[in-house]
């Protein structure tokens, strides 16, 4: 199956500036790796080539939830069969983007015209993508070599803080990785390290609101698919 993967940060989509050159498109990346664990379909999705996704400039987050009806449509004219769009909550009201993300995939498949009635996932990470790879502490320390902690973090959908703040939990996944901001070849490499070994029921149960939803969505639209 061919999946448009439509999200906001680098993280989500394997891509980092110095891999331009020799590889702008990760091949294993984050929400690929998810979706397949999810459905038990590891190597079975082709992500849309990123030269064909369409440039979400801009506040990425607010034209998906805008726009993403339009987006998903112009992804199936180069060939998708199904879509996943994934954003940030971002510190917004509960539930809100997910209504509005919501909405976009019922307004493409009830337009009076052109309805299109392909599979689409949603999911909002509560606040940032990063609470997902910092929900199983036990995988975390077995990619990172370190020993497992004494005193479990508890929920990181908890990590409100504002961007730069120690409670953010952008910033905390990046203390615990010992990096600065730059989004680089490692990184990206461990980030496919513990999304490959991670267990999705912690991390459901670590973060229902963000990645329990999503991974609800992703079997509800696409296990028919990979049965």
């Amino acid at each position: 199956m061919r999946v448009a993967f439509l999200s906001e940060g680098a993280t989500e989509m394997g891509f980092a500036p110095e891999l331009r050159a020799e590889q702008p498109w990760r091949e294993q990346f984050l929400l690929r790796t998810l979706v397949e664990r999810i459905l038990g379909a590891e190597g079975r999705i082709e992500p849309l080539d990123r030269s064909l996704l369409p440039s979400l400039r801009g506040n990425q987050a607010l034209t998906l939830c805008r726009e993403g009806a339009r987006q998903i449509r112009r992804c199936a004219l180069f060939g998708a069969e199904a879509a996943v769009m994934v954003i940030d909550r971002d510190r917004t009201a509960p539930r809100k983007r997910w209504r509005e993300l919501n909405q976009q995939r019922e307004a493409l498949r009830s337009d009076a015209q052109r309805p299109l009635a392909l599979p689409v996932a949603i999911g909002v990470a509560v606040e940032t993508i990063e609470a997902w790879l910092l929900a199983d502490e036990v995988a975390l320390c077995d990619v990172l070599g370190m020993p497992h902690p004494k005193e479990p973090m508890g929920s990181p959908e908890k990590l409100d803080g504002a961007p730069g703040e120690h409670t953010h939990p952008k910033y905390v996944l990046n203390q615990r990785l010992r990096r600065d901001t730059t989004l680089g070849r490692s990184f990206l490499d461990q980030v496919g390290a513990i999304a490959a070994r991670m267990d999705l029921d912690v991390v459901a149960r670590q973060c229902p609101e963000g990645f329990g939803r999503f991974r609800d969505d992703v079997t509800r639209e696409f296990s028919g698919f990979f049965r």
